[in-house]
């Protein structure tokens, strides 16, 4: 490339001084935040950018999820066997015209065309932002360990080789035979899928896109690693799409990778041994993407900037069973220990909450909420929560004129919310965090909030 992103010279020092233990206090930037390496100076601008234009002022929504997607996309494109690819290279976006058209890398244009201005804005290299990228949006999400974050790769050479990413229609043994190539044990797979905790499919049931792994999509929790392990009995859509798998949960899809991993008995325990354990879900997903993040680097010539990454805010809740579910209801797979003995969430099943809905007959009298507390859906005494609200790029896209329309009003007395599967709902998000929410039919297209407000929800 034309330009040059850092100075070689500077890194070269800073690693230097790394290596010698020099580095004793930390360093005050231009920008007024401090870090243990003046070369991670450049990342604070950086930071507060993707942060307010990227993630939407420091959102756990899609594209979180999706720049995590892109640093696994971007990292397992190397195969020793086929003496190509450069792992964490940034050639996912450098080559962009090539990889996004991988059947693997479906639906992958989309972050990559979000993250390519903020690349070409700061002059970093493409490998770098999009582990960089990657760590500050999952820092996002509540109960997400502080992920590592290693400053210096150079600009890719060529393309990845087609086949290399992982798809959910793969079998566990071709699954972890790909992994095992860039070096990764059985665990660490498991440990890398923790990230389907706070991920959503778009592809896999067209009719659905953006329909989350568990039932907990904005917080980095163990829930995926219970959901999963539930005798699954329905499809969220349509059903019959290849790499799904029957779902426990009305609006939760189940990838058959994530079925066969909890139940293979390579790997059984493993994925068991997170169901009521954030720390130890926290520390090895922390240690599986840090070995993800240097796949066909060099640490040696790289500087530790990882003191520039948020803190994350701690996990919200506790591990339980969705509502409507028992300890029976758990396939166990695990031969040397039993699944952690569990409560069920006191709340309705989502096939009671619509048979409640149905039998109170009384209009929706209020769904408002001050602040940005859960909001529920009131009919007559009886009280039903809604989702999280999730903030997301694509809501603001896929609706904006001619499809954008007026928020809508209450749902009236006379409909019927039994013939209803899901409710859509919508916001109008003021700047004192006052959210007044209405209700739609699923046939309805979501509302996105005009861009005069704070920002927009959908769920």
């Amino acid at each position: 490339m034309a330009l040059k992103h850092l100075s070689t010279a500077l890194l070269a020092l800073a690693a230097a001084r790394v290596a010698s233990g020099a580095v004793t206090k930390r360093v005050t930037c231009p920008t007024g935040q401090t870090t243990a390496n003046a070369a991670c100076c450049v990342l604070f601008p950086i930071l507060d950018d993707i942060q307010a234009n990227l993630f939407d002022g420091g959102e756990c929504g899609e594209e979180t999820h999706e720049s995590l997607r892109l640093t696994f996309h971007d990292a397992i494109g190397l195969s020793p066997s086929k003496g190509s690819g450069g792992g964490a290279d940034g050639s996912i976006i450098t080559f962009g015209e090539t990889e996004v058209n991988f059947p693997a890398n479906l639906g992958i244009d989309d972050i990559v065309d979000a993250q390519s201005p903020f690349i070409a804005k700061h002059n970093i290299s493409a490998g770098d932002f999009i582990q960089f990228a990657g760590a500050v949006g999952v820092s996002n999400c509540p109960g997400a360990p502080r992920l590592e974050f290693m400053l210096g790769r150079p600009d890719a050479t060529g393309p990845s080789p087609i086949g290399l990413v992982p798809e959910p229609f793969d079998t566990i043994t071709d699954v972890l035979e790909r992994f095992a190539e860039v070096g990764f044990s059985p665990e660490e797979v498991v440990a890398i899928l923790a990230s389907h905790t706070i991920a959503a499919a778009d592809h896999v049931d067209p009719t659905i896109p953006g329909t989350p792994f568990d039932s907990t999509p904005g917080i980095f929790d163990t829930q995926l690693f219970i959901e999963v392990q539930l005798r699954g009995t329905l499809f969220p859509g349509t059903g019959g799409n290849a790499g799904e798998t029957e779902s426990s949960l009305e609006g939760v899809i189940r990838l058959n990778t994530d079925q066969s991993l909890a139940r293979d008995s390579r790997t059984a325990c493993a994925w068991q041994s997170f169901a009521n354990n954030q720390a130890k879900m926290q520390s090895e997903f922390r240690a599986a993407m840090s070995k993800l993040a240097l796949i066909g680097q060099d640490r040696a010539k790289m500087v530790d900037c990882s003191d520039v990454i948020p803190v994350p805010k701690p996990v919200v809740g506790t591990p339980h069973l969705p509502a409507g579910a028992s300890m029976a209801d758990i396939e166990q797979a695990c031969a040397t220990a039993s699944f952690p003995t569990l409560t069920a969430d006191p709340g309705l099943s989502k096939a009671s909450e619509r048979e409640g809905l149905s039998a109170s007959g009384s209009a929706i009298s209020s769904v408002v909420v001050t602040g940005r507390s859960r909001p529920s859906l009131l009919a007559g005494a009886s009280r039903f929560p809604l989702p999280e609200p999730r903030t997301s790029r694509r809501c603001r896209v896929a609706c904006r004129p001619p499809r954008c329309r007026p928020p809508p009003a209450l749902l009236p007395p006379t409909t019927d919310l039994s013939s209803l599967r899901f409710l859509w709902a919508s916001a109008t998000v003021s700047r004192t965090g006052v959210c007044v929410f209405a209700a739609l039919p699923l046939a309805a297209p979501p509302f996105a909030t005009s861009r005069r407000h704070h920002h927009s929800l959908c769920f």
